[in-house]
């Protein structure tokens, strides 16, 4: 059994001062990034398999665009439906090339487990390790809470080790999920920087 998945991401910093050398005022600019992805998943016995192909565009002043891979593997569970192993790699070939500068998409691994310490009560944690950067932790953990049987919200809470801003990371989130529909919304703290506002739309066919 398999299936596809189409995806569309965006994220604005907002808008931004353009400086000379001398410190003054040039304009504005709105960085932002775009991604367009379709993937495929399936069943190979127990064990879940999907790979992404992804259109990446990211504007600073200038604009560039690229295609990158991902790949991702999830075990079956085990010790009585309790725990589950996963591993994933992002960002695989893409390089952004703005003007005459290019640079790799953030390419990194991650292998995690899950374990769901009650019915609706699972805790997760993953390591992972960015291309040419420190290995970080992160820890995470979702209560689902059934409402009718065609409705759910889920709390989610995680911390990161990896520095954002000079300090590590916390996030909090809520999803709420009526019959093939997932609405989700995420708050992540980044140090010195302001915390940033993620919000997802999805639905299962």
């Amino acid at each position: 059994m398999g299936g596809i998945g189409v995806g569309f991401q965006y994220y604005s910093a907002g808008s931004v001062d353009i400086t000379d050398t001398g410190g003054n005022k040039t304009g504005t600019s709105t960085p932002n990034d775009v991604a367009v992805l379709a993937g495929y998943g399936r069943n190979f016995g127990a064990y879940q398999v999907g790979v992404t192909g992804k259109y990446v565009q990211s504007k600073l002043v200038d604009t560039a665009s690229t295609f990158a891979l991902d790949a991702g593997v999830m075990t079956p569970w085990y010790l009585n439906e309790k725990v589950r192993l996963a591993a994933t790699v992002v960002n695989v070939g893409g390089t952004l090339t703005y003007d005459k500068e290019s640079t790799d998409l953030p390419m990194s691994m991650r292998v995690g487990a899950g374990v769901r310490v009650m019915k609706n009560w699972l805790v997760g944690a993953d390591v992972v390790a960015p291309k040419g950067e420190d290995t970080y932790v992160g820890l995470g953990t979702e209560y689902k809470i059934p409402v009718g049987e065609t409705m759910g919200l889920a709390l989610r809470a995680g911390y990161t080790t990896q520095e954002r801003g000079g300090d590590a990371g916390v996030s909090g989130g809520v999803g709420f999920r009526l019959n093939g529909l997932d609405v989700d919304y995420a708050l992540v703290t980044q140090g010195d920087f302001d915390a940033s506002h993620r919000v997802s739309v999805g639905y299962r066919f």
